[in-house]
């Protein structure tokens, strides 16, 4: 579910901040603050921690292999450019290992 789904429903829905908190105040733990659905079967559970797994690897591969995060541009345009080239860069390190393509600069005998 993407955040501009659950933004839609919530529009359509005519739900305020506060009348969603106070619908789902029973499900959230007050101490933790962490949500208290025990509905999740084990199944659903585990794939729900997969999915969020492959987006923590995602994360941690795009930052070890593009240097994502060192950017020094204070501009939000240079910010930007320099997100969507590490993001470029990202796809085509992806590519060339699942179709086994050499990377660009490399010697094409090995």
């Amino acid at each position: 579910m993407t955040h501009d789904s659950v933004s839609r429903w919530l529009s359509t829905a005519k739900l305020t901040p506060k009348l969603l908190w106070q619908q789902s105040q029973t499900l959230v733990n007050k101490q933790t603050g962490y949500l208290n659905d025990m509905s999740l079967t084990q199944e659903t559970l585990k794939a729900h921690f997969d999915y969020r797994w492959t987006i923590e690897a995602y994360h941690r591969e795009i930052k070890q292999c593009t240097g994502i995060e060192r950017c020094s541009a204070v501009k939000e345009r240079s910010q930007r450019n320099h997100i969507l080239c590490s993001l470029l860069v990202f796809l085509r390190l992806e590519w060339g290992n699942a179709f086994k393509l050499p990377s660009p600069g490399m010697s094409k005998k090995l």
